[in-house]
């Protein structure tokens, strides 16, 4: 008896074919879920970035007597001329309403003399998502008029 030559897949075939489908979805699925993640982490991080600018922007304002807001905020708050930690809501009611509102972030303004009418200004951003605790920092050059 001869047995003629049949096309087809046969189980074994059938079976590993399978297989590398889903090995390879697998892997797909595991790409997609860690793009979205890290896509989802940059947004968040690209906002606290725009918030510290934000801030710094109108720390930079001028005053109606030629200062710049910092240098206002200094002085009526009593703050050292040569170093200080601020929090953001402190100080708040200074800024427009230009500021964004970021109820998700908090942030933190310290200085630091760096001569004595330039301030080595840092804003840290800090925040939480997806289990995780963020920050970002912006450090930047302020001159003040802190004399009276």
């Amino acid at each position: 008896m001869r047995f003629k030559n049949i096309s087809g897949l046969t189980l074994i075939e059938t079976v590993i074919a399978l297989s590398l489908v889903v090995v390879l979805s697998t892997a797909f699925a595991g790409a997609l879920a860690t793009g979205l993640k890290s896509e989802n982490q940059m947004e968040n991080r690209k906002e606290a970035v725009n918030f510290a600018s934000e801030i710094i922007d109108n720390l930079k304002i001028r005053t109606g007597n030629n200062e710049n807001l910092f240098s206002k905020i200094i002085k009526e708050k009593g703050y050292s001329e040569t170093s200080a930690r601020i929090n953001f809501s402190d100080i708040n009611n200074y800024f427009s309403n230009s500021i964004s509102n970021q109820s998700q972030y908090t942030a933190e303004i310290s200085y630091q003399e760096e001569s004595s009418d330039l301030l080595e200004l840092t804003v840290e951003i800090e925040w939480t998502a997806s289990g995780g605790s963020y920050n970002e920092k912006i450090v930047t050059l302020m001159a003040v008029d802190l004399d009276e």
